[in-house]
């Protein structure tokens, strides 16, 4: 298993590569012309997370993230976004992602989806509850997925 200092460097790395190559926190401040996840639970992001993802998003203007988890398959959850971005004219922007960015990918049960609308980018992060528990994130269970709702503007 993945350590949970090395699991949280390597996501905060690829979080910050994906919105630098597109382009604070609050709840409930992504805004992406739709509904998040019906069904989905917005978890609080812990504080050693949250202050990595704060240094590391500092240069992407106006950047928001959100986590969540829910019950449902992965692929359920990306079926969503993929459709849901579409409808609302988002660009999708995944397949521009490099190798490095796409070694979220790489963890099992997991997908990383970039999104451009004008200046702005989204992206979509998911893996399972258990690894989302090894970067401290609570009331997670191994079976769930977790996932990561990020926008900003470059």
């Amino acid at each position: 298993m993945v350590r949970r200092g090395s699991l949280t460097f390597i996501l905060v790395f690829i979080l910050a590569f994906l919105m630098t190559a597109c382009g604070s926190t609050a709840k409930g401040e992504v805004e992406l012309g739709f509904n998040p996840y019906q069904g989905a639970a917005m978890l609080e992001v812990p504080a050693t997370f949250k202050s990595e993802m704060d240094i590391s998003l500092k240069s992407i203007k106006e950047s928001r993230y959100e986590a969540y988890k829910t019950g449902d398959e992965i692929n359920k959850v990306k079926s969503y976004y993929a459709d849901s971005f579409k409808k609302n004219g988002w660009e999708d922007k995944t397949s521009e992602m490099t190798a490095k960015s796409q070694g979220i990918t790489a963890l099992p049960g997991s997908f990383a989806m970039l999104f451009q609308k004008g200046n702005e980018a989204a992206a979509i992060l998911a893996f399972s509850g258990e690894q989302a528990k090894g970067m401290g994130f609570d009331g997670v269970g191994a079976g769930d997925t977790f996932f990561l709702v990020l926008k900003g503007k470059r």
